[in-house]
């Protein structure tokens, strides 16, 4: 309770100060590759250059930062979701401090104003730019979803991401393929970090805490609400079923329970009734139908197909544990047997996001042949 009490009263005296500095921010507005974009805390001009990926809660841009001649990526938020940036830009620097190379570089989180729209203030965050695609575009664009020792690299990294995350008390609470960034090195990193909880030391037992992330990704214990109030009682656990069920999508292409994936897949920050209008109509389950689900259904397990290794199988297995007592904690995720990596297989995930289908195949075959071992299935 003290710790969570400490936490609290950070954020609010944090939020305070944010709703007096970006109060007037404009309504969203439709931008286009050239425009320029002057950050009023350090004075750098950003030129667009192409849209990385848009959501409701803003637009990610490829800039280039015309002060120091470097490509950036920035996050424009319009309207009251900006309120929230200096926060969700000191949790990144959090998260980057905590976890180091497997977080993108943090560079700035402040008002911008459009170049000769003299009434136009967004919010933004600089971040590194990733040379890469998101987990979930990258799976779904392949013919045969990842090689089995691709998919050991992007596992690999978020599982040490996730160890040294909560080691320093943040708990992610949304990870799923979106948030995560395939570089064409081979390298993964972790990013999304507008539902982090930071607290100032690891939680030593589930608390009450606030019901949030992607409910297809959320956990049983996530799920519950006893009181129906929009609580649940749980710790960074959450964060290795989440892990569990990404490990799913990368092995199958497909997400437990997502019947209706342009319904369920958005992330809800509070459990509430404006929340679940948001997210259901007619046809779609409603976020409280998928809750049921995830509480009420056995866990999710990886089919026995072939290609897929039992030691994946098992992984998946003790990361998607009901009971978050038994289920692997990410201090000892990252040694699990099928995480071992070798340099191979940092090689092949590079090829792997170099070339596409037939090129691919054609590389890995040589692998096989020099390494005298399988590289994919």
């Amino acid at each position: 309770a003290a710790i969570l009490g400490r936490h609290v009263a950070m954020f609010n005296s944090d939020s305070e100060a944010m709703v007096s500095e970006n109060e007037g921010l404009m309504p969203r507005k439709e931008l286009r590759a050239g425009t320029l974009i002057a950050s009023v805390g350090t004075m750098k001009t950003y030129r667009l250059v192409r849209m990385l990926g848009t959501g409701d809660s803003g637009d990610v841009w490829l800039c280039w930062d015309v002060n120091d001649s470097e490509r950036r990526a920035v996050k424009i938020f319009w309207g009251d979701v900006a309120m929230d940036v200096q926060r969700t830009g000191w949790i990144h620097r959090r998260a980057e401090e905590a976890v180091g190379c497997y977080v993108p570089k943090f560079y700035e989180a402040s008002v911008g104003q459009v170049a000769e729209q003299s009434d136009a203030e967004c919010a933004i965050i600089v971040m590194q730019y990733v040379d890469g695609e998101d987990l979930r575009s990258l799976v779904l664009h392949r013919p045969e979803y990842l090689a089995i020792p691709v998919a050991k690299v992007i596992l690999h990294d978020v599982a040490f991401a996730l160890r040294r995350l909560h080691r320093c008390g943040l708990i992610h609470r949304d990870i799923k393929p979106e948030s995560i960034i395939v570089a064409r090195s081979g390298y993964c990193f972790l990013c999304s970090f507008g539902l982090t909880l930071v607290l100032e030391e690891r939680l030593p037992a589930p608390s009450f805490l606030p019901r949030c992330g992607s409910p297809l990704f959320m956990s049983p214990e996530m799920c519950f609400s006893e009181e129906d109030d929009g609580y649940s009682q749980y710790c960074d656990k959450v964060d290795v079923w989440a892990f569990g069920i990404t490990a799913c999508f990368l092995a199958t292409g497909s997400v437990p329970e997502d019947d209706h994936p342009e319904c369920a897949t958005e992330d809800v920050e509070y459990d509430c009734p404006d929340c679940e209008e948001e997210l259901t109509d007619d046809e779609s389950p409603s976020v409280e139908e998928i809750y049921r689900r995830i509480i009420e259904n056995p866990a999710p397990r990886l089919p026995l197909a072939e290609g897929i290794p039992t030691p994946f199988n098992d992984l998946v297995a003790r990361c998607l544990e009901r009971d978050p007592d038994q289920r692997i904690s990410s201090d000892n995720l990252p040694d699990d047997g099928f995480l071992w990596i070798t340099a191979e297989d940092r090689e092949t995930a590079s090829i792997f996001m170099h070339l596409k289908g037939a090129r691919f195949r054609l590389r890995a075959a040589k692998l096989t042949s020099r390494n005298g071992r399988a590289v994919h299935r």
